[in-house]
């Protein structure tokens, strides 16, 4: 008998290729944002440390240059900070965007994977079925043939 061989492994081997590719892409995705995030939080602390320095600098003799130097860098950074915002809101929207693609062709790849064990079980019974059938005429064979042995056998009298 054949070996068994399931009709839509091309399919499900590249649902599977699929799901590994989609998988990796969430994960560097999720990477990415933890680093943006990284940046976002050394941008804030920039920030403090920026409106820190001001207040300092607001004590005692004060420098209009430094003063308006700092506030222009105040304003730099939050400009960065905002727009470093919208980096990790659109890398987030990725991200969810590659967690439902994953989702999906996990469940792609579930549906296959299920259909290639219900054709490996059918084929199992079906090879298992004719097995037995087989093993079942040999038998009958076998008692034929030592039936009809036995009745024109010479007698051992």
């Amino acid at each position: 008998m054949k070996a068994y061989k399931f009709r839509f492994e091309s399919v499900l081997n590249s649902k599977r290729i699929i799901v590994d590719q989609l998988a990796s892409k969430a994960v560097r995705a999720r990477k990415i944002r933890i680093l943006e995030q990284r940046k976002l939080d050394d941008l804030k602390a920039r920030r403090v440390e920026c409106i820190a320095r001001l207040a300092d600098m607001q004590t005692g003799a004060v420098d209009a240059v430094e003063v308006r130097r700092g506030h222009d860098y105040l304003r730099l950074l939050g400009e960065a900070i905002q727009e470093q915002k919208h980096t990790i809101e659109e890398i987030a929207r990725r991200v969810e965007m590659l967690r439902s693609m994953l989702t999906e062709a996990e469940k792609e790849r579930k549906i296959f994977d299920r259909l290639e064990e219900k054709e490996r079980k059918e084929f199992t019974r079906e090879f298992l079925k004719k097995e037995q059938a087989m093993l079942d005429e040999v038998g009958i064979n076998r008692f034929i043939q030592r039936e009809t042995y036995e009745r024109f056998r010479p007698s051992a009298r």
